[in-house]
Formats: structure tokens, C-alpha cells, sequence
């Protein structure tokens, strides 16, 4: 006699998924895919900021080079500050023997923070200092180099110093010397 019992009734045989395993793993691949978005963007804004602080360096070097070569600071017409592209076609020509890409002067955060079409040439902003004699941009010792153009990177705008120290100008203090504590 054959039992009239199906073989689903007795143990329960399931090619697919339920809804609630279904919603579990969703919900896991959501959890993992916003840890790693957030991961992303910290490492996107730090790499972000280490560029922006290289092209402080080059800009550094760049004039420190200009400092040695022609002893003394290089000068742009400052007749020029309301006309910003002559102005920063002014500083690039000075620079332009120390071989400095064009991307050295746009901070990459740049790109993806502001909107704002003043600030297209250049994110950053050298000094004028006068053209007395090799010395000049030095005695102004808590004066920086180069500033960065708007706070990019957060906790101010980062400023590159005579010694080529670079830091926030929330931070912005007095250089302390090989005297002091550091």
C-alpha cells in the first residue's frame, strides 16, 4: 500500500531563499557598502590634502630657487590684483624657470569644494614681499610664504612658512626656533 503522504509534508526541501534571508543579506551588503564609502572619502580627502601640501612645497622651492638665483623676492605688479588672471599669469612667468606645472597651482580639492569662479587661476597666493635684498621674505619670520585660497582641507587655510614648515592658519603662531620646544 503506498502512503498518500508527499515528501514536502515531512521535511521541508527549498531550493530558494526566504524573504527574511533575503533582507538579512541585503541589508549586510548595504552595511558593507556605507563602511567602505566612508573609508573611501577619509582617504580620498587625506591623499587630497598630502597633494595640496606637495604643491605648497613645490611652490616653496620654486621660490626659494628665485630667492637664490636673483637675490632678492620675486615682484608682480601689484596694479594687477583686480584683473586675477594677468596677476597669476605674472607669478607663473616669474616661476616659470623652476619648471612648475600648471596643476601645481590648483589645489585638487579645489576642483571638487568651491564653485567659485574667482578662484580659477590659482588656489594659492604668494607673498609680496619688497625687493630689498635676499633677506626680506626671511625677517618677516611668522609671515608665510604661500597661503592657500579658502579653507579646503578644514581647520583654515594651510600656509607654507620661510622654513618650509606647513601648517593651518588656525594654528598660524610665531615659528619657534631650534631654542625652542617643538
Amino acid at each position: 500500500m503506498k502512503s498518500s503522504i508527499s515528501p514536502s509534508s515531512h521535511g521541508r526541501t527549498s531550493l530558494g531563499f526566504t524573504l527574511m534571508e533575503l533582507l538579512a543579506v541585503i541589508t549586510i551588503i548595504a552595511i558593507l557598502a556605507s563602511i567602505a564609502f566612508v573609508i573611501n572619502s577619509g582617504v580620498r580627502k587625506k591623499a587630497e590634502r598630502v597633494q595640496c601640501c606637495e604643491n605648497l612645497k613645490s611652490l616653496h622651492m620654486a621660490l626659494r630657487s628665485y630667492l637664490i638665483d636673483h637675490k632678492h623676492w620675486p615682484q608682480v605688479n601689484p596694479e594687477f590684483g583686480s584683473q586675477e588672471e594677468s596677476y597669476w599669469q605674472q607669478w607663473a612667468e616669474r616661476l616659470s624657470d623652476y619648471a612648475l606645472p600648471d596643476k601645481v597651482w590648483m589645489c585638487p580639492t579645489h576642483k571638487r569644494v568651491t564653485k567659485d569662479e574667482f578662484l580659477r587661476y590659482s588656489s594659492y597666493h604668494p607673498m609680496t614681499f619688497d625687493r630689498k635684498s635676499i633677506m626680506t621674505p626671511h625677517r618677516w619670520g611668522n609671515m608665510p610664504w604661500v597661503l592657500e585660497i579658502g579653507d579646503n582641507h578644514g581647520n583654515g587655510p594651510l600656509l607654507i612658512m620661510a622654513d618650509g614648515r606647513i601648517q593651518a592658519s588656525e594654528s598660524f603662531e610665531k615659528p619657534f626656533t631650534t631654542l625652542e620646544k617643538r
